[in-house]
C-alpha cells in the first residue's frame, strides 16, 4: 500500500472532512482554508506530490487504485464516514471514491470536478495531449514547463493576480518532474472511466463549485447538478479553475455555510 503522508487541523473529535488537491499541488493547498469550518480536516498528499513519493515509477497507476489506497487510509485512521471534498484531479478521485464506496461518504463537495470524457475521439485526445505534457515534463526545466501550463486557457484568470501566480508557480517547483509525469500520464481524463452514468445513484448532498470566468466547467456542473439528485450549485465571482486559491474566503465561506445547513 502507499502510505499517504496528510496535515491536519482541528481536533480528531470534530466531524472529519478530508480535502483532496488537484495537479501539482499537496495536502499543504487547504491550509490557509480550513480553519473556519469547525472540522477536523485531513489532507493529504496525493500519490507524487507533496511529501507523498512512495510509489513505483513503472508500476500501473489508476482511479481504481487510488480509491482502494485511499479506502485503506481511510481504515487505518478509524474513519468510517467522512465528509469529503475534491478539486480538479482530487475531485475526480472523490466522485469515484463517492461512487464506488458511498456508505463511506457524509456530504461530497466537487471543485471544478469533471465525471469524465465518453465521447472516444476525445478520449483518444486528450490522452495523447497528457502523454505530450508528461515528455515535456522530462525533457524541459520544470520552470519552464510551470510557465507553459499556467499559460493555458484553463488557468487565465490567474493573470489577474500577477503575485499570487508567481507564489504559486514557486510552490510548484518542489515538486520532483518525473512523478508528475507519470500522475499525468496515468491518471489522464483521456484514460479513467466516465461516471456519469453513477452520478443519479449518488445517495449523498452534493455541493457543486466553478468559478464564473471557467465557463467549461460551469457548464460541466450544471449538467452534474441535473443528474445528482441532492446537488447544489454555486457559482463564484471573479474566479477560474482554481476557485480555492483565487477566492480562498468566499470559498471558505459557501463551504463552510453548506456544512452548517446540513
Amino acid at each position: 500500500m502507499i502510505p499517504w503522508p496528510y496535515h491536519t487541523f482541528g481536533q480528531p473529535t470534530q466531524p472529519p472532512l478530508v480535502c483532496l488537491h488537484g495537479f501539482m499541488g499537496s495536502g499543504a493547498d487547504w491550509l490557509p482554508i480550513v480553519p473556519d469550518w469547525n472540522c477536523y480536516g485531513l489532507m493529504p498528499d496525493l500519490p507524487g506530490h507533496g511529501a507523498n513519493f512512495m510509489i513505483n515509477l513503472d508500476e500501473p497507476l489508476d482511479f481504481a487504485r487510488l480509491t482502494t489506497e485511499f479506502i485503506a487510509w481511510l481504515d487505518g485512521l478509524g474513519l468510517a464516514k467522512i465528509d469529503l471534498l475534491g478539486y480538479s484531479m482530487g475531485g475526480r478521485l472523490a466522485l469515484h471514491v463517492a461512487v464506488t464506496h458511498p456508505q463511506r461518504i457524509k456530504r461530497l463537495i466537487l471543485e471544478s470536478a469533471n465525471p469524465g470524457l465518453t465521447d472516444p475521439t476525445a478520449r483518444h485526445a486528450r490522452a495523447q495531449w497528457d502523454d505530450e505534457q508528461a515528455a515535456l515534463l522530462t525533457e524541459m526545466e520544470l520552470a519552464d514547463f510551470l510557465e507553459q501550463w499556467y499559460n493555458l486557457p484553463l488557468f487565465q484568470s490567474l493573470h489577474r493576480q500577477p503575485a499570487r501566480l508567481l507564489a504559486l508557480k514557486q510552490q510548484r517547483q518542489q515538486h520532483e518532474p518525473r512523478f508528475l509525469a507519470k500522475i499525468i500520464r496515468d491518471l489522464s481524463p483521456g484514460c479513467q472511466p466516465p461516471l456519469w452514468s453513477k452520478l443519479a445513484d449518488l445517495p449523498m448532498p452534493v455541493l457543486l463549485v466553478a468559478g464564473e470566468l471557467d465557463s467549461k466547467y460551469v457548464e460541466l456542473l450544471m449538467t452534474m447538478q441535473a443528474q445528482i439528485p441532492q446537488a447544489k450549485l454555486v457559482i463564484l465571482p471573479q474566479s477560474g479553475h482554481n476557485v480555492h486559491y483565487e477566492q480562498p474566503a468566499l470559498f471558505g465561506q459557501v463551504v463552510r455555510s453548506w456544512l452548517i445547513q446540513l
